[in-house]
């Protein structure tokens, strides 16, 4: 361990090393910014602070003007990262799979401005599903927590059909985001129910998650069908749904639940587990998984007896009474299970990939390691 008097001589060692290198370094700094002088100086600055607190082995590093031209290259290109993520905050939460990801992902200091911009999204959606089918896809997906092989079960439609209709309405709400007026089959029309209300200070998840099914359910349009009527668009042959038929399922909640019954699917209260908390068991369902292939959904299974399962507690979870889960622990588990499942149905589009890359490239490229 370095003595005080020790350690402030590595100080200074590495601030001369680096003060020598000042004017050099700033020309550099100046042809990285385009020759904007502030910035430039900002940047070396910074480079000057990493290089001093990091204090890596002057005796290793064969090249020092090579390995800070290096730090400063590596700086900048993370830094400019940053302000492009900075400049473009509206085109990022609708590339989420739902409300719920997006804001477990937000940046809490934008944490307002996300929740504005998933109560426009909310709003395109529920202009758009009345023209489009595009748009009861994106409310079932982003707004209930459906995956696509359920919402094509919903439309009676191929997953890749779903898929198809979740990247129009993506690219169509990143342009609502930008400027509502630029689409023009959205232009001057009024939202068919109250618009989620904007507030100054963020909503909680679950407040948020529930203003926006609400503002879903009051865009709803037309007569709910009978049971009969639901059925028979289910039967095999009958095509599904059509688009106006469609918008009004999805914002009914009388009618989506009944056509997850027709479809063997987990009911609305069950898409959120801060809506299914303290709710009675669901009855093991006779549909099919989330694959289409028959079987009870896993979001309906007892854990292993009771009622739900064949053994133990009420609730499936073994002997009951004390052991059980509190609803905090509950809710924790259910959470990561979907995100698990979530994961496992979704697939990679290349803007995740191309994220991906980044993220990792900016914590290989950060510090450079020194040259032996």
């Amino acid at each position: 361990m370095l003595e005080p008097s020790e350690f402030q001589r590595a100080e200074e060692r590495h601030e001369d090393v680096f003060l020598a290198r000042y004017g050099s370094l700033r020309a550099w700094a100046l042809r990285l910014t385009g020759g904007d002088d502030a910035r430039a100086e900002d940047l070396v600055h910074d480079v000057f602070v990493q290089f001093t607190l990091t204090r890596p082995g002057l005796a290793r590093v064969q090249n020092i003007d090579g390995y800070l031209y290096t730090m400063l290259r590596n700086l900048h290109v993370s830094q400019m990262r940053r302000e492009r993520r900075r400049q473009s905050p509206r085109l990022a939460v609708v590339e989420y799979d739902s409300v719920e990801v997006a804001l477990r992902a937000a940046d809490p200091r934008a944490c307002v401005h996300v929740q504005d911009d998933l109560r426009q999204v909310c709003r395109y959606a529920c202009l758009r599903k009345e023209t489009s089918k595009a748009g009861s896809v994106l409310i079932l997906r982003f707004m209930h927590g459906y995956y696509p092989s359920e919402i094509a079960r919903v439309m009676c439609s191929s997953r890749e059909a779903v898929e198809e209709r979740l990247r129009v309405a993506r690219d169509e709400a990143r342009q609502f985001l930008k400027d509502p007026a630029s689409l023009r089959f959205i232009a001057g029309k009024k939202s068919p129910g109250p618009s989620p209300a904007t507030n100054a200070s963020a909503q909680s998840p679950e407040e948020l998650l529930r203003d926006l099914r609400r503002a879903v359910f009051d865009s709803r349009r037309g007569v709910c069908l009978t049971e009969e009527q639901l059925a028979g668009l289910y039967r095999g042959g009958a095509g599904g749904p059509d688009c106006a038929t469609l918008a009004h399922i999805v914002s009914c909640p009388r009618c989506i639940d009944e056509v997850n019954r027709i479809q063997g699917l987990p009911p609305l209260s069950e898409r959120y587990p801060t809506d299914s908390l303290g709710a009675e068991p669901r009855r093991k369902g006779s549909g099919g998984d989330d694959e289409g292939t028959g079987g009870d959904d896993e979001r309906t299974r007892g854990g292993g007896g009771g009622d739900n399962g064949g053994g133990g507690g009420d609730d499936g979870g073994g002997s009951g009474g004390a052991g059980r889960a509190t609803a905090e622990e509950s809710r924790r588990c259910e959470g990561r299970r979907r995100a698990q499942r979530a994961e496992a149905q979704r697939r990679p589009r290349r803007g995740d990939q191309l994220r991906r890359g980044l993220q990792r490239a900016g914590r290989e490229a950060h510090v450079p390691r020194p040259r032996f």
